[in-house]
């Protein structure tokens, strides 16, 4: 799937997610790539801010970042 998106003429961003969490966080996710250091966990808060934000500035258009709490 991530391929046809990549190949498509859309403007994309592929989200990637480690485990969801209930707990309130008090600060913003943190977008990486795939092999930097950084927590495998994500309030399910972040993650709405986190998609909100993207969808406003596209900092991460044509990537595909992961999100974490730190």
């Amino acid at each position: 799937m991530a391929e046809i998106v990549r190949g498509s003429w859309l403007d994309w961003t592929l989200v990637r997610l480690p485990l969801i969490h209930d707990k309130p966080i008090d600060t913003p996710a943190r977008a990486r790539q795939i092999g930097e250091p950084g927590g495998l966990r994500l309030s399910r808060s972040a993650l709405a801010d986190s998609l909100v934000n993207e969808t406003a500035d596209g900092t991460w258009g044509g990537r595909a970042p992961l999100l974490a709490d730190r």
